[in-house]
């Protein structure tokens, strides 16, 4: 059995995927996260994910740390639920820069059917801030966004 984290229910998840997927050992997890820290929200997100209705994930450009490396095309990563549990695996398709300011509907059409433009802009400009205050960086509408097109490739 492959360790790829200190929790066992990733573990068995990851390597089931590994199983399904008849892929190597050596496979890399490029990331383990959930879509929102909020549970309701992480289990509504994952929904549209699985019906094809989410397929981009935007953050900030400068969020990233040298331990998260922004990801690439192929990369694979575990999406979990916001308490941890393993829920999917996705590949990232296409990597983009946007900056915030440039960001239109279509775009987050494809991130979150159910926002308009508007509400997307309200609900991400203060979390982008929040993480700025964190991370020791000046949010602006000028700021790029990394914007994640990514694929579920395995869920249980």
């Amino acid at each position: 059995m492959v360790n790829i984290h200190t929790d066992r229910r990733i573990n068995i998840f990851w390597n089931g995927f590994l199983n399904k997927k008849k892929l190597p050992e050596s496979t890399h997890c490029h990331r383990i996260f959930a879509f929102s820290p909020d549970q309701r929200e992480s289990m509504r997100l994952l929904r549209l994910a699985y019906a094809g209705k989410k397929e981009l994930i935007f953050s900030s450009f400068n969020s990233y740390t040298d331990v998260e490396a922004i990801p690439n095309p192929g990369d694979i990563s575990i999406v979990t639920e916001s308490g941890g549990f393993p829920y999917c695996v996705i590949e990232t398709q296409q990597i983009e820069m946007v900056p915030f300011k440039q960001i239109d509907f279509s775009l987050i059409q494809r991130d979150d059917e159910t926002k308009s433009l508007l509400s997307w802009q309200i609900e991400h400009l203060a979390q982008y801030k929040k993480e700025g205050e964190l991370y020791g960086y000046q949010f602006s509408s000028e700021s790029p966004i990394v914007v994640e097109t990514f694929k579920v490739i395995y869920r249980e």
